[in-house]
């Protein structure tokens, strides 16, 4: 789904969308565009579409796919959109070709309203695979020296 929303580029690098979902700053705005990326076809169909109740949004992919309505798939293309839509923003259409990322109004909370949405909060994480071919050898310093890069230049925090 990475290369689906624009999160990785065709050479399987970071993208830009993916650079501006890990700014904290940036992260739901950028999720929110990706969304409407890798959904096109639905937003195509409807340009609001983020809005809809969930069975109007199932039918809505059930049109754009010709999937079944009891169709894992269907489930599957549903669950994954609204997981996402529940930590991404939605901006106006047309600020997406601003190159600046416009400035969202900013709203004081109480403490008990802050509290309600922490509890909310939906935590994402990605995962990498990285498959090493390793040579092969005999010479424990040749693996030696293999795991202490991917050390100094993979696993830093």
């Amino acid at each position: 789904m990475g290369k689906k929303i624009g999160f990785i580029n065709s050479d399987g690098t970071p993208s830009q969308f993916y650079k501006k979902f890990r700014n904290p700053s940036t992260s739901k705005s950028s999720l929110g565009e990706a969304l409407r990326k890798g959904y096109s076809e639905l937003y195509a169909k409807d340009e609001n579409c983020h809005n809809l109740d969930k069975p109007k949004f199932k039918g809505l992919v059930m049109e754009a796919t010709g999937e079944p309505h009891d169709s894992k798939v269907l489930e599957l293309i549903v669950n994954t959109f609204w997981n996402a839509k529940a930590i991404a923003e939605f901006n106006d259409i047309s600020n997406e070709s601003n190159e600046e990322t416009p400035e969202l109004p900013t709203e004081k909370y109480s403490d008990a309203k802050n509290e309600e949405q922490s509890s909310k909060r939906v935590h994402l994480g990605l995962n990498y695979t990285i498959n090493l071919v390793l040579p092969k050898t005999d010479d424990p310093s040749v693996y030696n020296a293999i795991f202490k890069s991917l050390r100094e230049n993979l696993l830093k925090n």
